[in-house]
């Protein structure tokens, strides 16, 4: 299985010396760092990072390995959207893979359940999702699914939510779900080619996407005030 690392974004709001946001620091580590971890979890066998901007920083801070694992690099120019990073990377995809966002933190995830569930159902995609505040919820995407997980509607920053869990940057694919990846067009509202498109796409193909409670919180750093209410999370202090 690859580990595939969206980290092509400036991080402007959050005020740091270089505009890596995947670089700001949260009870000591970086957020890139609390990804990087999961790949000893998923047993990944190589990692990819989508890079864009001040890539340089980004790579020199990392390195061209992690625990062992090899990193390759990727680049995203121009940054549009999270389903476009894939689209970079995806001649270099030959496995499974978990999609991470770089200015995410997944706090006390369940990777090795997430996985069986994955290779179980023999899904094409498995989003991770955490219960959540209606307010966070709609700042990412909301997902309608049966009782089996199955996914039968998924809406990105929806006025309107289906139930109290949010959508995830955490996704569990085949690499068949790359297949359907030129079809996808750019979204009317936002110019970006979106994961959610994405998903809803693979729905609309007869693919398989479930819906998978991944952790016990879920943390997407954009600004400073995001980042001080992970840190509290993180710390006990809530």
């Amino acid at each position: 299985m690859q580990q595939i690392i969206l980290a092509a974004g400036k991080g402007t709001r959050l005020n740091l010396p270089v505009t890596n946001k995947c670089l700001a620091s949260v009870s000591g580590k970086t957020l890139i760092d609390y990804n990087l971890e999961l790949s000893g979890e998923i047993k990944a066998d190589e990692i990819l990072i989508v890079v864009g901007h001040n890539k340089e920083t980004l790579m020199d801070s990392i390195g061209s390995s992690y625990n062992g694992i090899p990193i390759k690099y990727v680049e995203q120019v121009p940054q549009l959207g999270i389903a476009h990073g894939i689209m970079k990377a995806a001649p270099y995809i030959h496995d499974s893979f978990l999609m991470c966002l770089s200015d995410e933190i997944l706090v006390e995830g369940r990777l090795d359940s997430f996985v069986n569930f994955f290779n179980e159902k023999k899904a094409d995609c498995v989003c991770g999702i955490v219960k959540d505040a209606i307010e966070n919820i709609s700042k990412a995407y909301t997902v309608k699914y049966d009782e089996t997980g199955l996914i039968t509607d998924i809406i990105e920053k929806p006025s309107q939510v289906f139930n109290g869990y949010k959508g995830t940057g955490y996704c569990l694919m085949r690499s068949g779900m790359l297949k359907i990846l030129p079809e996808l067009q750019r979204n009317p509202q936002r110019g970006e080619y979106e994961m959610g498109d994405w998903i809803r796409l693979a729905i609309q193909r007869n693919m398989n996407c479930y819906a998978f409670e991944i952790g016990s919180a879920d943390f997407n750093i954009n600004d400073i005030s995001e980042l001080k209410k992970a840190e509290k999370y993180i710390n006990k202090e809530v």
